[in-house]
C-alpha cells in the first residue's frame, strides 16, 4: 500500500544517512532487505551472544524465553509500521528496558490515517510522530483484567487515556482491543485496531 511504501522510503533514507548503504527508491522489497541487513550488521554483539547461551542452557525450554517488547512487536507481521515507525522516531530502545504497556496499531489502522500518516512522517515532524507513539504507550503493566470502567491511565508522553468497560470488554478511547495480553519479559502487548492521533 501507498503508506506501507512511504514509510519503507523514510526510512531508507535515514538508512543511508546513517550507513552510507544504497537502496534503490523504486524497489521496496529491495528497502526492506537493506534494511533488514543494516538491523541485522548493528546488533551489538554481546546482545548476540547473550541470545546464544540463553538458547542452550541445559534443561530450558527454548519456547519458553521471553523476548522484551521490542523484539516480541518484530514477530508481528501486521504491526510492522508500528514497529518501524518506533525505530524511526526513537522510541524503539526504551521497549528493551523498563516495563510498559503497549497498545500496538495494525497496519490496516496506520493505512486508514492515509496522508495523516504522509504528514507524520515527514522529518520536520519526527517529534510529533514520538508523541503520537508515546501515546500508544503506558508505564507499568496491565493486562486487560486491570481494567475498569471509566478508569484514566497517563500514557508515556504524559497525556490521558480513558478505559471503558463494556460486556466485560475492555476499551480503549472507545477503540476495542483486537488480541489482548501478549505477554513479554518487561510488559505487554494489546492489538488495537485503530491509531490514536491526537
Amino acid at each position: 500500500m501507498k503508506t506501507t511504501y512511504f514509510l519503507y522510503m523514510t526510512l531508507a533514507i535515514s538508512i543511508i544517512a546513517q550507513t552510507g548503504y544504497a537502496v534503490c527508491p523504486c524497489n521496496k522489497k529491495q528497502v526492506a532487505a537493506r534494511y533488514e541487513q543494516y538491523t541485522a550488521q548493528s546488533q551489538p554483539l554481546s546482545q548476540t551472544q547473550t541470545y546464544a547461551t540463553k538458547t542452550v542452557l541445559p534443561n530450558q525450554d527454548v519456547q519458553n524465553i521471553r523476548k522484551t517488547l521490542a523484539q516480541e512487536l518484530e514477530e508481528h507481521a501486521e504491526l510492522s509500521i508500528f514497529t518501524q515507525a518506533l525505530k524511526y522516531a526513537g522510541v524503539s530502545d526504551m521497549l528493551n528496558e523498563g516495563n510498559y504497556t503497549v497498545f500496538a496499531p495494525t497496519n490496516q489502522a496506520f493505512d486508514d490515517l492515509d496522508e495523516q500518516l504522509n504528514e507524520l512522517l515527514k522529518p520536520e515532524n519526527k517529534e510529533t510522530l514520538k508523541n503520537v507513539l508515546l501515546h500508544h504507550i503506558v508505564v507499568g503493566t496491565y493486562k486487560s483484567n486491570d481494567f475498569k470502567n471509566d478508569q484514566e491511565i497517563i500514557a508515556a508522553d504524559q497525556e490521558p487515556l480513558h478505559i471503558s468497560v463494556e460486556n466485560n470488554t475492555p476499551l480503549l478511547e472507545d477503540i476495542g482491543l483486537k488480541t489482548t495480553d501478549i505477554e513479554t519479559n518487561n510488559g505487554v502487548i494489546h492489538i488495537i485496531d485503530s491509531a490514536m492521533i491526537k
